[in-house]
């Protein structure tokens, strides 16, 4: 997958968010599926492929209202396992996250507290906060090196 371009699954696009292939932008439909979350994790180990830095993603989720259904929880367990297993991986920024996602991300990361915090979530208003976060983040780890 080159620099700029688009992979569309049936409810999930992603793409490289900067020239710099520091950030992979995920935009979520108002409809997917759990098998676009599989599709869209082996587009993602493709792109992880293609840089040797860390890489954080914005997923935009401001279309989403509902999570699709059939074992809810087991499988946004095994999504979040993915970037965690991922030596390059370094935050996510959640934008648009509301109604039953919002209550449903809430109740995950109140049971499962330690993968939550692996995961290095942040939940933000729009995607320039997200990116504007990602490079706060980025700053403060370069001083601290």
């Amino acid at each position: 997958m080159g620099e700029g371009q688009v992979t569309k699954m049936q409810g999930v696009t992603c793409r490289w968010f900067d020239e710099e292939k520091n950030v992979i932008y995920e935009e979520f439909g108002t409809r997917w599926e759990w098998s676009d979350l599989e599709q869209l994790m082996d587009t993602v180990a493709e792109m992880l492929e293609e840089t040797s830095g860390q890489v954080d993603f914005i997923a935009d989720l401001h279309q989403t209202a509902l999570m699709p259904s059939s074992m809810l929880i087991q499988n946004f367990k095994r999504f979040c396992q993915f970037p965690v297993q991922n030596p390059r991986y370094g935050s996510s920024m959640v934008v648009g996250i509301r109604g039953f996602v919002k209550d449903f991300w809430q109740m995950f990361s109140n049971l499962y507290d330690k993968d939550a915090r692996k995961l290095r979530v942040e939940l933000v208003k729009d995607v320039e906060e997200a990116y504007t976060r990602i490079l706060e983040r980025r700053s403060i780890m370069h001083k601290a090196c």
